[in-house]
């Protein structure tokens, strides 16, 4: 239990990661998982509210990522529809924008095709309206 709370400590987890963690512990049954799990959640060492807003924040402060991206990035983690709908909600708009514009004019020194601009700029996760309004401005 004090290994997983460190595990834990060191940086925001999903609980469908302390879950894979614990799948391979072979000696617990099902039901010593669930309370591993909620003595975490009780401890405060899980908190998938904590962990969606970590994520959103570190994949568009790093990764300059979109909000489809990250959004799919969430849903790999499991994670409820109405926690990832509230992160993204809270998300920064300005530093949001920024990241895209600084995305779109690397790709425009690099190459003078509109159609790979956007292309790229979706692969990261940003939504048409919002490249195709950063292009037009």
């Amino acid at each position: 239990m004090a290994r997983l709370q460190r595990y834990c400590a060191r940086e925001d987890r999903s609980v469908q990661k302390i879950k894979e963690k614990l799948y391979d512990i072979e000696e617990l049954t099902a039901a010593q998982k669930e309370e591993i799990i909620n003595q975490l959640i009780e401890e405060k060492f899980l908190d998938e509210k904590r962990f969606v807003e970590t994520y959103i924040r570190s994949k568009v402060n790093q990764n300059k990522w979109g909000r489809q991206k990250i959004k799919q990035g969430l849903i790999r983690h499991h994670i409820p529809s109405r926690l990832i709908d509230e992160g993204l909600l809270e998300l920064n708009k300005k530093v949001y924008l920024k990241n895209l514009s600084i995305l779109l004019a690397a790709k425009q020194q690099k190459s003078e095709d509109r159609v790979a601009w956007i292309r790229y700029l979706l692969q990261k996760g940003y939504l048409y309206e919002e490249i195709t309004q950063v292009i037009d401005d």
